[in-house]
């Protein structure tokens, strides 16, 4: 709350015309698109769901406070569980 400016890099991609294979199968699209993502931003794909993350919030919001090595991702899945909730 105390920052006065936020600094944002927005790239904005061509978009994603679907082939016929794509098309036909909405999980062929979704890999291709999320390759496309991650090559533009150069980041490493992480294969994990959201039903997995969702169980790491519970792990790490019951823990107790001097058990919680994970800080910063657990900020983040604080924040990530109340708005599912909401």
């Amino acid at each position: 709350m105390c920052q006065f400016v936020n600094v944002l890099d927005v790239e904005v991609l061509p978009p994603h015309v679907p082939s016929a294979a794509e098309q036909a199968d909405p999980a062929l699209y979704a890999a291709n698109v999320r390759e496309e993502y991650r090559t533009a931003s150069g980041l490493p794909l992480v294969e994990q769901s959201q039903t997995e993350f969702i169980a790491l919030c519970k792990v790490q919001n019951s823990r107790k406070p001097q058990q919680n090595v994970w800080k910063k991702p657990a900020k983040t899945c604080q924040k990530l569980c109340a708005a599912k909730r909401a």
